[in-house]
């Protein structure tokens, strides 16, 4: 979502609260946001956002909006996304998927860790990485409500409401992962953990101190 009237770009992380920040942040885009009068099949939301350059392709990230608008344009907008915990969000983006097939409560290990190592699943700093080295501020969606709200202020946007949009029910990623899974999570998103300041999962097995 970029805007030029208030001079920002918010890159829609996938899982991480972005429909919710990008329906709060409609008035004030440059993209096309259609409301419809049922739950879209494609998004579970009434509503999808097309882009002159993206299409209804809603998760652009830095590089290909630096690559559509240039990088002085991209560099003097304020760029923010929104990230999560990565167990979650990887919990959030496999109960999705099981969703779209109809099956809302259907989890399969072996299925879950198939689809952490599936080539799509990008990771959150791929989408605010550049060669330009510019800067992309993030809230987390542990905080959202509040940080949505220092964002807002910090952006001179009042009276914004946050309504929370396509949110999937799932419980803690303890629920879902075994020793393995933490290990795959780790080993394929470590990057995440690092650079959004998340905390790993112990995967090693446990020994009996020495007396």
């Amino acid at each position: 979502m970029i805007s030029t009237r208030k001079g920002f770009v918010f890159i829609h992380i996938p899982k991480c609260g972005g429909d919710s920040i990008s329906y709060a942040l409609r008035k004030f885009t440059d993209d096309r946001f259609i409301e419809t009068d049922k739950v879209n099949d494609k998004y579970f939301d009434n509503f999808k956002i097309i882009h002159k350059h993206f299409g209804e392709y809603k998760h652009y990230d830095l590089r290909q909006y630096i690559d559509s608008f240039g990088t002085e344009v991209i560099a003097n907008k304020f760029l923010f996304t929104c990230v999560r915990n990565p167990y979650d969000r990887m919990v959030a983006s496999y109960l999705f998927t099981k969703a779209l097939e109809g099956k809302r409560r259907y989890f399969s290990l072996d299925e879950f860790k198939q689809h952490i190592r599936e080539p799509a699943m990008r990771s959150m700093s791929s989408y605010v990485e550049s060669k330009e080295g510019l800067t992309v501020d993030y809230i987390n969606l542990e905080n959202f409500n509040r940080e949505f709200r220092q964002l807002c202020y910090a952006m001179g946007l009042k009276n914004i409401r946050l309504h929370h949009k396509n949110k999937i029910k799932q419980h803690h990623h303890g629920y879902y992962f075994d020793r393995d899974t933490y290990k795959i999570m780790n080993d394929r998103f470590a990057c995440d953990f690092e650079k959004f300041d998340y905390k790993m999962i112990e995967t090693r097995p446990r020994t009996c101190p020495r007396t």
